[in-house]
């Protein structure tokens, strides 16, 4: 049994929310995406549906009597988009949200859960963590908020989720132009 099946099944206890309750969590790292096995899995709208569905069952099952949950927060997914080889989108959650990439192909048995890679966008990079469930199959995800503890309600959360897979694809430039000569004198910085 794996350290992750014993805290699905709550024999041991669980290190970090983000670890034990299918490895979402921020990612660190420095590898560029790799490719699992090539063998189908489940069509993209079904693997929305499963995302959704597992992590419904993880809060119904497990989250939804911890003290870091805000019940004014339901399991959604948001903006989900053909990503190059792959569907992204944000996941929220009661008691996080994070963007998610779900690959089109890929074999659970194949993919390193917990390698990390970073995924170039026009707005810059962003680490990705790899997670795999059996219901879900593999994936990669992002921490956007740790804790959605501050959220007030759902519809902000929705609001927060559509405008990162907006900013995404906005390409954010360092318009200011600084000479030498400016960094070492001072003048013409403010």
């Amino acid at each position: 049994m794996t350290r992750r099946q014993a805290t699905l099944s709550n024999k041991s206890p669980p290190v970090h929310p983000s670890c034990s309750y299918l490895a979402i969590g921020a990612a660190h790292n420095v590898i560029p995406p790799r490719r699992c096995s090539s063998r189908s899995m489940k069509k993209s709208p079904d693997r929305i549906a499963s995302l959704v569905s597992r992590f419904e069952t993880v809060y119904q099952k497990e989250m939804k009597n911890l003290p870091f949950v805000n019940h004014n927060i339901r399991v959604e997914a948001v903006g989900f988009r053909h990503q190059d080889d792959g569907l992204l989108g944000v996941l929220i959650t009661p008691w996080f949200i994070n963007l998610v990439l779900l690959p089109e192909s890929i074999d659970v048995a194949e993919c390193e859960e917990g390698s990390k890679s970073i995924i170039e966008f026009p707005s810059g990079e962003i680490e990705f963590t790899q997670c795999t469930d059996q219901q879900i199959g593999a994936y990669r995800s992002a921490a956007l908020f740790r804790s959605v503890a501050d959220f007030p309600d759902h519809a902000v959360a929705r609001d927060v989720a559509s405008r990162v897979m907006a900013e995404l694809d906005i390409e954010h430039k360092n318009t200011m132009s600084i000479s030498r000569r400016a960094i070492f004198t001072g003048r013409g910085l403010a």
